[in-house]
């Protein structure tokens, strides 16, 4: 599934136009109702009768928004906040969506580009608040995630863990200069990453495939 399919299936807003160009559309029906409800002869005067067809109208209304699924827009609609989780990675970052209202998680993985592209995508839907959580490996002085055993391994394992620092590093400053609320995460030894598969699905539920990269994304996250 794309970044427009899955912002399509999970869109329940609207535009404030677009609903009120909804609602318009109900109106006669409740003014027919209301006008065979409410008849002039069974008030005594137009003061009663105005407040009593008012009454009915306004009822007709909430029901009929009920009916074509629009009684819920004003309480849910005006903003939709997501929040995405990025690990960084020269090769696939970790990318992962979380909707806390509807408990929704999607956990996906791409190249710089592609995280830049759905970040755009996510940014410029309407209606939407996006908060990106970067995981900033970098604000630890010393890295001990990786044990070396012999010179030739730690180079390599500096020079991996460089540029995927470096990536972060860019896609922040990409957020920043797209006007998006991003925040660098610093790894501690109370942070929930580096689960295996089980564990994280204990913890999130999540049932489908996952790698590395999209779990440690996941659970910048998950729960926020």
């Amino acid at each position: 599934m794309t970044m427009r399919e899955y912002l399509k299936e999970r869109k329940n807003t609207m535009t404030d136009k677009q609903y009120q160009k909804a609602v318009d559309k109900l109106i006669p029906e409740a003014t027919r109702h209301t006008n065979e409800k409410v008849q002039v002869s069974d008030f005594k005067n137009t003061s009663e009768y105005n407040e009593a067809w008012t009454k009915v109208f306004l009822n007709k209304m909430t029901e009929l928004k009920k009916e074509f699924g629009l009684g819920m827009y004003k309480k849910y609609a005006q903003t939709r906040l997501i929040m995405v989780g990025i690990d960084p990675d020269l090769k696939k970052n970790g990318f992962a969506i979380w909707e806390k209202r509807m408990r929704s998680l999607k956990l996906m993985d791409g190249s710089f580009f592609e995280v830049m592209d759905w970040l755009i995508e996510i940014h410029e839907t309407p209606n939407v608040k996006l908060k990106v959580f970067v995981e900033a490996g970098w604000l630890n002085k010393v890295s001990n995630f990786h044990p070396a055993q012999g010179p030739k391994q730690r180079e390599k394992i500096a020079k991996n863990v460089g540029e995927n620092h470096a990536v972060g590093k860019l896609l922040i400053e990409f957020c920043k200069l797209k006007g998006m609320d991003v925040k660098a995460v610093k790894p501690n030894k109370n942070s929930m990453t580096k689960l295996d598969r089980k564990e994280f699905k204990k913890i999130t539920g999540y049932s489908y495939n996952t790698n590395q990269e999209k779990r440690d994304a996941g659970m910048l996250v998950f729960g926020r």
